[in-house]
């Protein structure tokens, strides 16, 4: 709106320029007309300076004022930042209470400016205790599956509303939980390995081994037979079962993605999985067919004589 007053304002400043220097003109022609038609353009001219002198008065009101703008700028911008300030001291925390400890439990202490009171509006296993008018402590448990958790926490006053996303870092907690479950896996896994260690036996192996592929397995003594290395991987030929007087029997072949210290004649303790049967030659020419695993770990507990 101010823009199109000083539009009007500039073109009716422009034609009362026009009627002074038309009135200036009519004056000048003085000499070269009758008194009668001299009058009469006196008259005229004397309107038209009149009109003029009118429109500059209304051509000077309706000009913008920048003055007057600028101090509206000025306020409206006053006004913007008193608000933005207003908003940012509602609420301080120390970002380094915003960790669970390894069960998941957090404090944070919350400090408020005064006349905001604070409030959860989104959240679980969350609390907000009140200490005094300006400190309120924030406090609990986060579920340990999780890597965090965000809370949304609102504060009110009179004439202001704020909201808060506090987000609580949850990494040791969740570290240990699956640390945890690894540890019970792996405990089940033995546990399944020594019962199929003393279910299984070896004909049961030697005869349906493909049933039994991939199931957890463990030798608790084995006497290695023949031990074979080759680019960084192991085979070992072990046998199970101690017929007596030095000799043994029963054997499966251990696979090993990686070197061992056992050799010929040791004995070792070996945990991992079941495989499928394997054929392999032996030292004399012979064919063999055995039951084999995937060792996990293999221990050597000692050496034959």
């Amino acid at each position: 709106m101010d823009a199109l007053f000083g539009v009007v304002g500039v073109l009716l400043l422009v034609v009362s320029i026009i009627s002074v220097v038309i009135f200036g003109l009519l004056l000048a022609v003085k000499k070269n007309n009758s008194k009668k038609n001299y009058k009469r353009k006196l008259r005229n001219s004397s309107i038209l300076f009149v009109i003029s002198i009118v429109l500059i008065i209304i051509a000077g009101s309706l000009s913008p004022s920048e003055n007057s703008s600028s101090k509206k700028d000025e306020t409206t911008s006053s006004k913007t930042v008193e608000k933005k300030e207003k908003k940012s001291v509602a609420y301080t925390y120390d970002k380094a209470e915003t960790k669970a400890d390894r069960n998941g439990d957090f404090l944070v202490k919350i400090e408020v400016k005064d006349g905001y009171t604070p409030e959860i509006v989104k959240g679980a296993n969350v609390t907000l205790k009140k200490k005094d008018d300006h400190h309120y402590l924030l406090s609990g448990t986060v579920d340990k599956k999780e890597q965090s958790a965000t809370y949304k926490l609102s504060f009110t006053a009179n004439d202001d509303q704020q909201t808060m996303n506090l987000t609580i870092d949850n990494a040791l907690a969740k570290k240990a939980y699956v640390q945890k479950q690894i540890a019970e896996a792996k405990k089940k896994v033995k546990e399944t390995a020594l019962k199929n260690e003393n279910t299984l036996s070896y004909g049961m192996l030697n005869k349906s081994q493909d049933k039994y592929v991939g199931k957890p397995y463990h030798i608790t003594k084995g006497h290695v037979m023949q031990a074979m290395e080759d680019n960084g991987k192991t085979t070992l030929l072990v046998q199970l079962t101690d017929k007596g007087y030095g000799i043994w029997d029963d054997i499966i072949a251990v696979y090993y993605p990686n070197t061992t210290d056992a050799v010929d004649s040791d004995f070792v303790e070996i945990w991992g999985t079941l495989g499928q049967k394997w054929n392999y030659t032996t030292k004399i020419g012979g064919s063999n067919s055995v039951p084999t695993m995937k060792a996990d770990t293999i221990k050597v507990i000692g050496h034959s004589k």
